[in-house]
């Protein structure tokens, strides 16, 4: 049996302004900081995602950060988004039986509506990972309307989010449950991982959770948009596509759309 390492040591708040600011310090500032640490809060004031945008983490969801120490190389940090994407993946589609899509790189869609996001904030020392932070913020049995309104100028993105709850016309799901199978298979990613067989079948499965694959995609830039035929995903989290004369590229970090 592998070794229970994540959610060893939870450090449980009923309220704070953002896990993810307290778990990178943490992280910092302890050296000897169990690996699998999580911080989980019932609510956060000041949650964000990626690129610093708010995220609106009301009672009802799961908001947590998780301190890891993998024996990973730096180029290989791309492999800590994908392990969170497939656990997640894989603890919502067990709990629900609803299918899960990645919108790349940092989105998981439920019925073509955002359920959850991820941030990852690493830091490297030499040529490895010295600790990763996974930021995961889920959408459980959130009021959807709660965070509709709290968006206020942003109610437009509000249309594009869901919650657990809710497409599941309104049935609770056990939040404890589910945390217990994302530790699980986290877990067993975890250490799985530093394995260079297990990277082909990771690479695999995230891969055919994407959404969009095969189809074009519009790349945001920070001046201009570009397109894309989707056709994979690299081990380092580029995106690959095809443009109108077939020549391949990849692209790294940037917003897309379908």
């Amino acid at each position: 049996m592998v070794p229970i390492a994540i959610g060893q040591k939870i450090h449980y708040y009923k309220r704070l302004p953002s896990t993810q600011d307290l778990a990178v310090s943490m992280a910092e500032s302890d050296t000897q900081i169990l690996n699998g640490t999580v911080v989980l809060a019932e609510r956060q004031d000041n949650g964000r995602g990626r690129q610093d945008r708010r995220w609106v983490s009301p009672s009802g969801g799961l908001w947590m950060s998780i301190i890891l120490k993998p024996t990973l190389r730096a180029n290989r940090s791309a492999l800590i988004n994908f392990i969170a994407i497939l656990a997640i993946c894989e603890a919502i589609e067990t709990k629900t039986r609803m299918q899960c899509k990645v919108k790349w790189p940092n989105d998981i869609l439920v019925n073509n509506k955002k359920v959850c996001g991820i941030i990852v904030d690493a830091a490297i020392k030499g040529n490895y990972i010295y600790y990763s932070v996974v930021g995961i913020g889920i959408n459980v049995n959130v009021d959807i309307q709660t965070i509709i309104q709290s968006l206020g100028a942003d109610s437009k993105a509000g249309k594009s989010i869901t919650s657990l709850k809710a497409e599941r016309s309104g049935r609770f799901v056990n939040r404890r449950s589910l945390l217990e199978i994302i530790f699980e298979r986290l877990n067993y990613y975890l250490n799985s991982i530093e394995h260079e067989n297990e990277l082909t079948r990771v690479l695999g499965n995230v891969t055919r959770r994407l959404e969009g694959i095969g189809k074009t995609l519009i790349i945001n830039k920070v001046n201009c948009r570009t397109t894309g035929q989707l056709i994979g995903l690299c081990s380092e989290g580029s995106l690959i596509l095809s443009d109108a004369d077939g020549a391949i590229f990849k692209i790294l970090g940037q917003d897309i759309s379908i």
